[in-house]
């Protein structure tokens, strides 16, 4: 497709040097078009190969510096062009992934934090209530000063753990979140019962997969929280809201005992690439 539009885009121009120079009236002969460099970042195109073998070897590390194009127009039009293309098509091009990294409150090292806040979602006992939880920033802003005549609502999280498993106070402790950009990654993956990537796949965190409790009201999509878990200091009044549940399999009704065992919290990884 680029070659395409790049050959079109040729013709006009050659059309135009047709009008200012009636000497090139035999163009219709001039009908051999070949590659003349395969490196990754350029293309050397050529018009009329024994006219335009002069394609300068600095023509084209020009055309590979900026990642575009060079082509040599035949003597007789006493032209050659340089088309640059901005887009990287490189591997690493990808400007990256963006992740929360639930429970903490700053990114790993080499991610970039975008923000960090505090984690909503709907009452735990409430129907009708977002079904996921929300990463919301310290510093809200609003649009109307109007009360909603009918609405949704969102509530603080809390961790209900009983102080087991993380090994630390975080009983009714309000959760930390921090939204975080992977730079140079292209995709993200989450695998439950897992606290590693599979190979050439970057971690960005690992831990526990957490969600609402079996006999609520509401039902939560998991998330992975951090395997050492932040609190918000002087939140630990038991308020209740949207809560953070561990995750447990129950082995032999369907899931095979032995790999998985029954009361023992899931894990989970997150992983970019």
């Amino acid at each position: 497709m680029e070659k395409i539009l790049f050959i079109s885009f040729f013709i006009f121009v050659i059309g135009l040097a047709l009008s200012t120079d009636s000497s090139i009236r035999d163009f219709e002969n001039y009908d051999h078009i070949e590659e003349i460099s395969h490196d990754d970042q350029s293309h050397a195109v050529e018009i009329n190969e024994k006219d335009a073998a002069d394609v300068t070897k600095t023509e084209k590390e020009e055309a590979a510096k900026s990642n575009g194009i060079v082509a040599k127009i035949s003597p007789g039009l006493k032209a050659s062009l340089i088309i640059t293309n901005d887009m990287d098509t490189s591997p690493n091009s990808a400007s990256g992934v963006i992740y929360t990294r639930w429970g903490k409150l700053h990114c790993r090292t080499g991610a970039q934090m975008i923000y960090s806040g505090l984690v909503g979602g709907g009452h735990y006992n409430q129907k009708g209530n977002i079904a996921r939880y929300l990463c919301l920033p310290r510093n809200p802003q609003y649009l109307s000063t109007d009360a909603p005549f009918a609405a949704s609502y969102i509530h603080g999280a809390e961790y209900e753990t009983g102080n087991k498993v993380f090994g630390k106070t975080t009983q009714d402790y309000n959760v930390p979140c921090a939204v975080c950009l992977s730079p140079k990654k292209g995709t993200k993956l989450v695998i439950p019962a897992r606290v590693s990537c599979p190979s050439g796949w970057t971690e960005e965190y690992y831990g526990y997969y957490m969600s609402s409790y079996h006999g609520h009201n509401l039902n939560v999509n998991p998330e992975c929280v951090d395997h050492v878990p932040d609190v918000i200091n002087g939140s630990e009044a038991n308020t209740n809201g949207v809560l953070f549940y561990f995750m447990q399999v129950t082995c032999g009704s369907g899931l095979p005992c032995g790999p998985y065992i029954t009361d023992r919290a899931i894990t989970c990884v997150v992983c970019t690439k």
